[in-house]
């Protein structure tokens, strides 16, 4: 397993991972964006009513560079006029005083106008990580089938941090440095042309130096969180992984990776930080030397012509010199930090500008006190442009009716239901409820109108009440303790320590799988739907557990439209029409007994079901 096999792009390093396949790691490149003008005008769009409080702020920032820009020259002068000219002690300490309290008016407005910018940040980026969040929930899942989760979290997490960063501090640190650059250039030509010439001409060799180091820091860099997005991602892998990796004894083989992983962030790190040490220490020597070239020629003149050269005239451009330069530091390193604030926003405004695939009509009709029938009418439908997962299907379905749905892995039984949802919407055909197309119905109502079971169910890290009152959030706790015994959970729930109010970790992880099942099962009594979905609902469970669904699943069913999709054929026995989904189509439908009677595909699934379970991904026709 080593480590340095890859191949490059041009956009960098890309690791081949475990297995040779391509991984990218967690880490992202320091990037520009591809649009700098139409990112920024955006981003401005999303200050509003902050437009106000941008402008007192850089009024502010203003005020406290102009106040700066002052104080050399009043320190100057006073060593001018009252230490070597007059030598008058009170008039000195008085210029020190109003020195004083012009520093300290500085000092004040500069703090108020970083609260200001502070404010105005954390209000864009909480615009954007409402309207993001907002947006995403509304996203068809043939976009989360497209997209990461990782990269999707990290454009609500990582990109909005990078962007409040940026207007915080970034546009701070930049409007500061570019206004004291001006502020002091005009204070020192009006102080002395001549010395203003001896520090400004140290400026182009600063900007060429710093553009060169600069440019090697920023590869080391993004050579560095590219290492560690690596590390990131093996690290994350292995914990997630550590029962595969304990079953196999693999623990020496992960180690040798991480270790082969994390000596690379260390050389890497060692080479960015490195070459970053450089560049600050020439800056301050160009600086030094500056200072020292004016301190000198600034001497000299003094002794050959003190009529107009003094020591204070050389003290106030010493300080001016120093105060020329560090916004000049200031601006490089703010420039990476503005770049990685507009790529950021690109990414987040892609979501943004995300269409959902479900296009729901404006004068679409609200679903109530519907009966529960559905009818596909030549329903074809793929994932992918050219690649169906199911053609012509047609089925009707009664009120009240329990529908199996079986067929081979990958058939399509899944995607089947999924378009009663209207998760995705059909390539050709109609799907009606009440013989009302679903395409014309509003999309809340139906699904308020659907109930579903999964095989995992999802869980929050919340109390197993309120995971129950998901369903509902208008029942009440009475409510939930008889949907919990509806689904038979209501026992093994008192017996835990906190009851009802028991927080579930991470996924409900805490509990037994059947036990999720039969709070899945409270969750869906307390929606009480009229069309619900069994996904494969008892699959991956003892018998005892499975004798407990069964009959919180009985009841559950009653008096609803129900479609079961199950793998355990024993368990559909019941089902008032069996589906069998192969090859795109619909082969065979019909009650139970009735198909094994045809002695068709539904008969040999059944019977080869008595000696291997997972029959049905091997049967061929």
């Amino acid at each position: 397993m080593n480590v340095e096999n890859k191949k490059y792009t041009k956009e960098g390093p890309i690791s081949r991972g475990r297995f040779g396949r391509g991984r990218f790691g967690h880490g992202r490149r320091i990037e520009s964006p591809k649009n700098i003008k139409k990112a920024f005008l955006r981003l401005f769009a999303y200050l509003g009513s902050q437009v106000f409080i941008l402008f007192i702020s850089t009024l502010f920032i203003l005020i406290s560079v102009i106040l700066q820009v002052i104080a050399p020259a009043v320190i100057g002068n006073a060593i001018k006029q009252y230490l070597e000219l007059t030598q008058n002690m009170r008039q000195f300490i008085h210029q020190i005083i109003i020195l004083l309290i012009i520093y300290l008016s500085s000092y004040i407005v500069n703090a108020l106008s970083s609260i200001f910018m502070v404010r105005m940040g954390n209000h864009v980026v909480f615009r954007l990580r409402k309207e993001l969040f907002h947006h995403i929930q509304t996203l068809s899942l043939s976009y989360f089938d497209k997209k990461g989760i990782g990269d999707i979290i990290s454009r609500l997490t990582n990109d909005i941090e990078v962007i409040y960063n940026a207007l915080a501090n970034g546009f701070f640190s930049l409007v500061s440095g570019l206004f004291t650059i001006i502020g002091v250039i005009i204070g020192m030509l009006l102080l002395n042309i001549q010395l203003s010439i001896i520090v400004i001409s140290i400026v182009p060799i600063m900007v060429f130096i710093a553009a060169i180091i600069g440019r090697k820091v920023r590869t080391a860099f993004r050579e560095n969180q590219e290492k560690i997005g690596l590390l990131s991602s093996n690290i994350q892998e292995s914990i997630s992984g550590v029962k595969v990796i304990q079953s196999f004894h693999r623990e020496e083989e992960e180690f040798k990776l991480f270790r082969e992983l994390n000596n690379t962030v260390r050389k890497v790190g060692i080479k960015a930080n490195f070459t970053a040490s450089v560049f600050m220490p020439v800056l301050m020597f160009l600086t030094s030397f500056a200072l020292s070239l004016l301190i000198g020629i600034g001497g000299a003149l003094i002794l050959t012509a003190g009529g107009v050269f003094s020591i204070g005239l050389l003290t106030s451009f010493i300080l001016y010199a120093r105060r020329f330069f560090q916004p000049l530091r200031q601006i490089t390193n703010v420039y990476n930090v503005l770049q990685s604030a507009l790529a950021g926003a690109e990414r987040v405004f892609d979501i943004l500008d995300t269409k959902s695939d479900i296009k729901v009509k404006k004068d679409a009709i609200k679903l109530e006190n519907i009966e529960g029938s559905v009818e596909f009418k030549d329903v074809t439908f793929g994932y992918r442009k050219n690649k169906n997962v199911l053609e012509n299907i047609s089925l009707k379905v009664k009120e009240g009716e329990k529908i199996a749905i079986v067929g081979p892995t990958g058939a399509g039984k899944t995607t089947l239901v999924n378009l009663i949802s209207r998760f995705y919407d059909v390539k050709d055909g109609k799907i009606l409820i009440d013989n009302k197309e679903i395409k014309d119905i509003e999309i809340n109502s139906l699904r308020r109108n659907m109930g579903v079971v999964l095989q995992e169910p999802f869980f929050f890290a919340a109390s197993i009440k309120e995971n129950i009152k998901y369903g509902n959030l208008q029942k009440n706790d009475e409510d939930v303790i008889h949907a919990a015994k509806i689904a038979n959970a209501h026992d093994f729930i008192r017996k835990l320590p906190e009851g009802y109010d028991t927080v579930l970790s991470e996924r409900g992880l805490n509990l037994s799988g059947g036990q999720r099942q039969l709070l899945a099962i409270a969750r869906a009594v307390i929606a009480d739907p009229k069309i619900l979905i069994l996904d494969e609902a008892t699959s991956n469970i003892d018998s005892l557990t499975e004798a407990h669904i069964q009959e919180a699943l009985l009841k559950l069913m009653e008096r609803r439209t129900c479609f079961i999709i199950a793998h355990r054929l024993s368990t559909i026995k019941e089902a008032d029409q069996v589906v069998v989904i192969h090859n795109k189509k619909i082969i065979e439908q019909g009650a139970h007994k009735e198909l094994l009677s045809r002695k068709g595909f539904y008969y040999r699934l059944y019977n080869m079901q008595l000696f291997k379970v997972d029959i049905t991904e091997e049967m061929q026709i």
